[in-house]
């Protein structure tokens, strides 16, 4: 069995009259084959095309994700930061108030010595000597 074409160009060979009538149909198939093979060159190209923006898109979205996520860290540092920030602040707070405590408690200690403390004589001493109180030789 023959290919289409084959055929007409056997029946243009062996018939004159029926020839001229081939002729126009082996053009128009020659036309098909040809709009045939730029449709298919068409396809090919946008495919091809359609791939390269399949693949730029992909890009994009990747590079968007990436740039997405570095300013999710970034918030989130900046938040971590700022949480350290106030419970430092805080820590400072409650040692100023600490030391501030300690120090009104120092001052009153000082205060109760002072008060409960015996009269200081000359000599500095502490102990009170009675002299008179207890004779040397008698007990």
């Amino acid at each position: 069995m023959c290919s289409e074409s084959e055929c007409v160009k056997q029946l243009i060979i062996s018939t004159p009259n029926i020839a001229k009538r081939s002729h126009v149909f082996l053009s128009h198939n020659t036309l098909d084959y040809d709009s045939q093979s730029e449709d298919e060159e068409l396809c090919k190209i946008d495919d091809e095309e359609d791939e390269h923006l399949v693949k730029v898109h992909l890009e994009e979205e990747e590079r968007l994700a990436k740039i997405q996520q570095e300013e999710e860290e970034r918030l989130a540092k900046i938040q971590q930061d700022e949480r350290l920030a106030k419970i430092q602040q805080e820590d400072e707070r409650l040692a100023k108030a600490q030391l501030e405590e300690d120090e009104q408690l120092a001052r009153a200690i000082q205060e109760s010595l002072k008060i409960g403390s015996p009269p200081r004589y000359d000599n500095d001493s502490s102990i009170l000597s009675f002299p008179h109180l207890f004779p040397p030789g008698y007990r």
